[in-house]
């Protein structure tokens, strides 16, 4: 017992195992759906917002940035490494590549993405074969619940000495249905970071960002609404000349107006039987420029995904980078900084809960090969620029410039290049004996000079006879 441990005991505690992890408690859990949002209610000064503002999968901004990571994730292939070789047809990329008989990994990553940006949880439930695992099935994020012993959630997780006392079971809670409980090794989850309100989870990107949502959603229901007047504001009649209007005669012309102005008869022309002025009730789409307002929503959910403005179409991105190269970057920009660690995080969890089902081998490894992917790849021009300039500058030889550029090499291509006149001299070979071996060479730089004096005479001659 060391000194430490001699101390706990003497104010009467005792040091826990190392094993033991922390208690995070039971009351993070959340029985229903709507359970969790009344006490996201009690907490969060964005919870009416959030309530109105409804399924963000029904939001053009949550969407666009969804689209964008789930379209480019299936381009980079799954495979399967062993001592960095890869492996031809293992059978956990033949199941990332085609989950189950109905669906292909290019339908389950945008679902990913949707549960990965909107919730910061993608739950796979693995249906296991007599080897392996044989099929995944991709779960909503809000059917799927995390569950531990004791957790007061019903149905009770089932008592046994195996359970994880953080997370031991999953619950699914089927529509029209009983909950069902799978044990933790059963699904697949993979997180996006860890949710302080409940640690067993992952973070969503978009809970900052509800103000910045729900004001976008309230510009595009105005915009929306005033095309559903055919852009016609609310009018304000008053009478001329001290006329007045009884009830009746407010009821008959208002049914004229609404005649004439909505439905088939929009656009007919309307004749009042007095004098009367009209004005216009609110703003106008020109007088309340939405277009300055709305790009605030689009940069905050830009800084927040990381995903450049531009690349997502957004017109605050467009508006300030609109060149070939600022959209080439931007979509480098992308993919390095948001995609390929997605693919990281993804690949990561699949090598701790899926690779163990297929491979228990301590030295393969699941990777997304991104070697193929064409935002990644070199430009061809500059990259023929670049071989060329390397030959020519005498840096790399003949054969590598052109393995640079895809091209086939022969022996004879294992060669700097030298200037024209001097000949091509290979690596460990003596230049003077090449020279002298070869003299055409000297007969080449003999003609090349007796030119060279012929046109300084020819016109060192006109000079004088112009004297």
């Amino acid at each position: 017992m060391g000194f430490s441990d001699k101390l706990l005991s003497m104010i009467g505690l005792e040091r826990k195992a190392a094993k033991d992890p922390p208690d995070y408690g039971y009351n993070q859990w959340f029985n229903n759906y709507q359970n969790y949002w009344s006490w996201v209610r009690s907490r969060r000064p964005t919870d009416s917002l959030k309530l109105d503002l409804g399924d963000l999968d029904c939001n053009s901004l949550v969407m666009a940035v969804v689209n964008y990571s789930g379209i480019r994730l299936p381009e980079a292939k799954p495979a399967v490494y062993v001592n960095d070789e890869a492996v031809p047809n293992h059978p956990l990329s033949k199941v990332i590549r085609r989950p189950n008989r109905h669906f292909i990994w290019a339908n389950y990553a945008l679902a990913l993405s949707l549960s990965w940006w909107i919730d910061g949880n993608v739950y796979f439930l693995k249906e296991r074969s007599i080897a392996s695992v044989e099929n995944l099935w991709y779960l909503p994020h809000f059917l799927v619940r995390a569950r531990w012993p004791n957790d007061g959630g019903s149905p009770a997780v089932p008592e046994s000495p195996d359970n994880d006392p953080v997370l031991s079971h999953y619950q699914y809670n089927v529509p029209g249905k009983a909950p069902v409980l799978y044990p933790a090794t059963d699904i697949l989850h993979i997180k996006r970071g860890v949710n302080l309100a409940n640690v067993r989870s992952g973070l969503s990107a978009f809970e900052p960002l509800i103000k910045e949502l729900y004001g976008d959603d309230k510009m595009a229901l105005f915009t929306a609404s005033i095309m559903k007047n055919m852009g016609i504001q609310v009018p304000v009649f008053t009478p001329k000349d001290d006329q007045s209007l009884d009830a009746t005669q407010a009821a008959a012309m208002r049914e004229q107006w609404m005649t004439k102005t909505t439905g088939d008869e929009a656009g007919s022309p309307v004749f009042m039987t007095i004098p009367l002025d009209v004005a216009k009730f609110g703003f106008s789409p020109t007088e309340l420029d939405l277009s300055a307002l709305r790009q605030v929503p689009e940069s905050r959910v830009a800084a927040v995904t990381g995903i450049p403005a531009a690349t997502l179409q957004f017109l605050v991105g467009l508006k300030n980078g609109t060149s070939y190269a600022s959209s080439q970057q931007a979509r480098q920009q992308g993919y390095e900084e948001v995609v390929i660690p997605m693919q990281a995080a993804i690949a990561e969890e699949i090598n701790w809960q899926l690779l163990p089902d297929f491979d228990s081998s301590s030295n393969a490894e699941f990777r997304f090969d991104t070697s193929q992917v064409r935002v990644l790849q070199e430009d061809q021009d500059a990259l023929m620029k670049r071989a060329t300039v390397g030959y020519l500058g005498g840096v790399i030889k003949r054969g590598e410039a052109r393995k640079m550029v895809g091209q086939e090499t022969t022996p004879d291509d294992d060669v700097f290049f030298e200037p024209r006149g001097s000949g091509v001299i290979k690596e460990g070979e003596d230049p003077l004996a090449g020279a002298v071996a070869n003299p055409a060479k000297f007969l080449d730089m003999d003609r090349y000079m007796n030119g060279l004096e012929k046109q300084m005479d020819d016109f060192y001659g006109s000079v004088e006879r112009k004297g």
